[in-house]
């Protein structure tokens, strides 16, 4: 560098959620459906939402069977 000054990163200051896209919201489904109103709420409000691979027992324990689902998938085939 000719001038003497570092290199700075573009987006040293700034939030990340001004440069980057926002993470998928992952909801495990549930038997009552509540997960279903939540999802249908969150797309209506422009938030991507996904249950794919997450579960949640009557009692409340949350199953997983994949990654997240922003995130590529090379565990085989989805449960």
């Amino acid at each position: 560098d000719d001038d003497g000054e570092e290199d700075v990163d573009e987006h040293a200051f700034d939030h990340p959620s001004t440069y980057k896209p926002a993470p998928t919201i992952w909801v495990p489904k549930d038997k009552l459906g509540l997960s279903d109103v939540l999802l249908e709420e969150l797309r209506d409000a422009g938030v991507d939402a996904s249950d794919l691979g997450a579960s949640m027992s009557e009692k409340a324990r949350v199953k997983v069977t994949r990654t997240p689902p922003d995130q590529e998938w090379i565990g085989g085939n989805d449960v």
